[in-house]
């Protein structure tokens, strides 16, 4: 069952997205179908929702003052959703997952495919990005449940329970010098070219901050390199770019096949926290329970 006023949800999630483009790949439709869903709200509001220039839209006044509204009719559809499914035994409608890069390519598919394979009525979209853009998706309605890491400090503003632990290597080509030794100096770790991930990324959250429980930060490593996802990051080690971090997780493919090495730096051993993300005080809906059984079984 999917309750919704089909204009409504489409302006708040051009509004949401900040573009057509985004609001169609997001909602399953197309430019067109969005555009003719805006326009035909305004015609009945009376009045223009958003400003349009060649780089991007806005709300006018009429569409902010629609937008605050717009939000609590959407929560009250999903409450109303998420009771009716239990009273039920429904499975239909739409999933939205947002999720980190990593478990987007190694965990989410099989979860995803198993979800679809038990109901067929459900429709799954994903919201792919480093674990801030995952929590903006929730806190944007843009996502029904997100899977981060314990990097964002906005984290303890959600309802968060853990999903796994996973760790954070140091990784060299296979034919590096330090693919070879037991431990690499901290000093050493230092001076090597390094390649980070990019500012609001767990796996760069983490870094810092035990830098700074080294009493030292970023600015002493000789960072030739910022990448906006563990493949690029893999990619770059591999044709000898410098030294990288990236989640074990992502590494079975590489470190099986010898292409590249992990190091262990002294003094470093980096474990996170994967979590499951919820909004407090939002109803949870009986195809985001199922598909969060189906993640940690996919994980396991």
């Amino acid at each position: 069952m999917l309750l919704r006023d089909t204009r409504l949800r489409a302006f708040h999630t051009v509004a949401s997205q900040g573009s057509f483009t985004g609001a169609a790949r997001h909602l399953l439709l197309t430019q067109q179908a969005i555009s003719f869903q805006i326009k035909s709200l305004e015609d009945e509001v009376g009045g223009q929702l958003f400003t349009r220039d060649a780089r991007a839209i806005e709300l006018t006044d009429l569409g902010q003052l629609l937008f605050s509204h717009a939000q609590r009719i959407l929560d009250l559809y999903g409450e109303a959703e998420a009771e009716l499914s239990s009273f039920t035994k429904d499975l239909r409608g739409r999933l939205r997952i947002a999720t980190t890069n990593s478990l987007a390519k190694y965990v989410m598919p099989r979860a995803i495919g198993a979800l679809r394979t038990l109901n067929q009525d459900v429709k799954v979209t994903m919201e792919v990005g480093n674990s801030d853009y995952a929590l903006g998706c929730l806190r944007n309605d843009l996502a029904d449940v997100a899977f981060c890491s314990d990097g964002p400090d906005q984290l303890e503003n959600y309802q968060a329970e853990l999903f796994f632990q996973d760790e954070i290597v140091f990784i060299v080509p296979g034919d590096h010098p330090w693919a070879k030794t037991k431990q690499v100096a901290f000093a050493a770790f230092c001076a090597a070219p390094i390649i980070l991930r990019e500012e609001g990324s767990g796996t760069r959250s983490l870094i810092e901050r035990a830098m700074t429980e080294k009493s030292t930060s970023l600015d002493q490593l000789d960072i030739v390199s910022v990448l906006g996802s563990a493949e690029a990051v893999k990619g770059a080690v591999e044709a000898g770019a410098g030294v990288g971090m990236v989640s074990r997780l992502s590494l079975r493919r590489e470190l099986a096949d010898g292409s590249l090495a992990a190091v262990r730096i002294e003094g470093f051993r980096l474990l996170r926290n994967f979590y499951i993300v919820r909004l407090r005080q939002k109803p949870i809906h009986r195809r985001v329970q199922q598909f969060v059984e189906l993640a940690r079984q996919a994980v396991a």
